[in-house]
């Protein structure tokens, strides 16, 4: 297989564009991402063939790519625990970074992906730098109020996942 990114450029958007080929020249898997934004536009089968401009890409890079667009455009939720702080009447408190999807309040967690655990959890609140913010994207780390049932089994290093309404 063979990865290709792109950068087409109109008079009111900038798109990227990454293509995996098969051996043959046909394209396999698409994803498209609008410059600007950052916002994943599309994540299916086929696609086009690549520009003549595009540069290759390396498939570790198109996989993780490709992960992340699925989980934003699905409607998932990934967040890995930096640290579990004592339990407050309003909820468990736990620094989380966001690696997948978009996690917002009332994002419900549902299963700890190291252990294949299932666990009924909700986001309650999520503080960013002091402040009560509706959601958190990949790469931002906050503090997630968790409310539910399963806290017993969230510690540090594990990966939470889940569904965002």
């Amino acid at each position: 297989m063979t990865f290709f990114r792109s950068l087409a450029t109109g008079r009111r958007t900038s798109t990227y564009t990454y293509t995996e080929l098969d051996p043959h020249g046909r394209p396999v898997r698409h994803i498209e991402l609008d410059a600007r934004t950052g916002t994943y536009l599309a994540a299916g089968a086929g696609g086009h063939p690549p520009p003549a401009d595009a540069s290759e890409m390396d498939p570790d890079d198109f996989d993780e790519l490709w992960r992340r667009a699925r989980c934003y455009l699905d409607g998932r939720a990934e967040v890995q625990i930096h640290r579990v702080e004592p339990a407050t009447p309003e909820g468990l408190p736990v620094v989380v970074r966001c690696v997948g999807g978009r996690v917002r309040v009332g994002t419900r967690l549902t299963s700890i992906r190291e252990t294949f655990e299932t666990v009924t959890i909700t986001v309650a609140r999520i503080i960013c730098y002091g402040r009560d913010v509706p959601e958190i994207t990949p790469l931002h780390t906050a503090t997630l109020i968790l409310a539910g049932v399963g806290h017993a089994r969230v510690h540090a290093d594990l990966h939470l996942d889940g569904f965002t309404d």
